[in-house]
């Protein structure tokens, strides 16, 4: 199955958060162990939202449908190069003529 790619140009805000997978075991003087979990332990999550006309929102509500949270997608997130993303959920709001969409798009990783 091919990759798609999200390619609206949708604003990502300007603060993406970056978690880190640690282990960590803590001992009883303080001291405490960490260690990385696994090859990806940096996985990166970005809100995103467009407010446009319902032909433009239309076609990315179709899109994140067709994904279903669960297949991957292709985007550039800013200060950052094209990786695999998934959304998991999303909202829909209308203002007048005008439809806003806003959703968190996490990173993910193909075995």
């Amino acid at each position: 199955m091919t990759i798609e790619t999200f390619g609206w140009d949708v604003d990502a805000g300007q603060s993406g958060e970056v978690t880190f997978g640690v282990d960590k075991v803590q001992y009883g003087d303080g001291f405490a162990q960490r260690t990385g979990q696994g090859l990806n332990a940096c996985v990166a999550a970005w809100p995103v939202s467009l407010t446009d006309f319902a032909v433009t929102v239309s076609p990315i509500v179709d899109f994140l449908n067709r994904h279903k949270g669960a297949r991957a997608f292709m985007w550039t997130p800013p200060y950052g190069d094209a990786a695999l993303f998934t959304c998991g959920k999303y909202r829909v709001s209308r203002r007048g003529p005008l439809l806003t969409i806003e959703a968190t798009f996490e990173q993910t990783f193909s075995p």
